[in-house]
C-alpha cells in the first residue's frame, strides 16, 4: 500500500533538479496507475526507463532522506486518499526482444500478455500457463505468477534486481527461492527490472 507516513522535510526545487533531473514530476495523480483506480497524489514522481535510472533515483533519495516506493504496473496496489508525502519511482523499462532461438530478454514494465503473445509469435512454448494473467513481467517475478501447473520462476534464466540501496545485480533464480506465489524478493524489498526466459522451439499455430 502507498500510504502517508510522516511528512517530507522541504527541499529547494533546484535541489531535486540537481538531483533527479529535469523528468522529476510534482503533485502527480496515482489513482490511474493502479488497478483500483483511487487514491491521492505522489508529492514527488519519476518514471525511470532503465536500470541506472531506477538506481539513480534510489540513490538520490537515500542522500535526500526522502522516502520512496517502487511502483511497478500498479497491480492490487492501493494508493491512500491521503496521497504519499514522498517520491514514486514508476518501473517503466520496456522492450521484448529475442536473444537466440529459445531465449527472451524482457524489460519489467512490459504487460505479461505481450510477453506470452511474444513468445508464440516466434514459436516458443512454456509461457502458455500465464495467458489471462493480468499485470507487468515485473510483478509476475515478484510474486512468481502461475496457473494450470505453471509458474513464472520454472522459466526464468537471470533476472536483473535493483537493491533498497540502488546496487544493480543480476541473479539466478535460484536467489529468489520461488515458491507457490512467493519469493525472496519480498523479503529483500528488491525490484525487477529486466529478465531472461529459456523457453521451448515450438510450433506457434499449436501454441
Amino acid at each position: 500500500m502507498i500510504e502517508q507516513r510522516e511528512v517530507s522535510k522541504e527541499i529547494p526545487l533546484s535541489t531535486l533538479v540537481r538531483e533527479f533531473g529535469p523528468d522529476l514530476e510534482l503533485n502527480k495523480e496515482l489513482a490511474s496507475m493502479t488497478s483500483y483506480g483511487t487514491g491521492g497524489r505522489s508529492r514527488y514522481f519519476i518514471s525511470a526507463e532503465s536500470a541506472e535510472a531506477i538506481a539513480r533515483a534510489v540513490s538520490a533519495a537515500r542522500r535526500l532522506s526522502l522516502d520512496y516506493f517502487l511502483l511497478g504496473g500498479g497491480s492490487n496496489v492501493l494508493v491512500s486518499d491521503d496521497g504519499y508525502d514522498g517520491l514514486v519511482i514508476k518501473v517503466d523499462v520496456r522492450g521484448i526482444r529475442l536473444l537466440d532461438d529459445k531465449t527472451i530478454e524482457c524489460g519489467a514494465g512490459e504487460d505479461l500478455m505481450a510477453l506470452v503473445e511474444f513468445a508464440a509469435d516466434n514459436n516458443l512454448t512454456g509461457l502458455e500457463f500465464a495467458a489471462g494473467i493480468w499485470g507487468t513481467v515485473g510483478g509476475a517475478i515478484y510474486g512468481n505468477a502461475g496457473a494450470f501447473g505453471g509458474e513464472i520462476g520454472r522459466v526464468l534464466s537471470e533476472i536483473t534486481l535493483v537493491s533498497p540501496e540502488g546496487e544493480i545485480k543480476t541473479v539466478s533464480p535460484d536467489y529468489c527461492r520461488f515458491a507457490y506465489r512467493d519469493s525472496y524478493l519480498k523479503t529483500t524489498h528488491e525490484v525487477v527490472v529486466s529478465a531472461r526466459f529459456v523457453l521451448t522451439p515450438g510450433d506457434g499455430k499449436k501454441i
